[in-house]
């Protein structure tokens, strides 16, 4: 990606008379490193709500995660039984933390 941005620049219709890349093209690199940057810690986020790397994390951050997955979870749950309610069905819970969930979140 680096090069075709790399190519883009040193062409001639992408540079002004001084031979530097155009204000419009130095902000499109801004843009890029912006970009760039905030894809590496979305996909942090998702490697830690999938349980991955998760040594370099301390206490607070751990604990953060936790509280974000529980709140997934609660939503999750209901919203399994508003579909089973609708359905006519009788919410089922196959173990005892989703029970928790199910009673606490109906």
């Amino acid at each position: 990606m680096e090069q075709v941005i790399e190519r883009r620049n040193l062409h001639p219709k992408n540079t002004d008379m001084s031979g530097q890349p155009s204000h419009e093209l130095q902000l499109d690199g801004a843009v890029y490193a912006m970009l760039n940057k905030e894809i590496a810690e979305k996909t942090r986020e998702l490697r830690h709500v999938r349980g991955e790397d998760l040594q370099g994390l301390n206490l607070e951050e751990l604990q953060k995660l936790e509280k974000s997955i529980e709140t997934s979870l609660c939503r999750v749950a209901e919203e399994k039984v508003m579909d089973l309610s609708a359905a006519g069905q009788r919410p089922f819970c196959s173990n005892q933390t989703s029970h928790q969930i199910l009673t606490s979140g109906a």
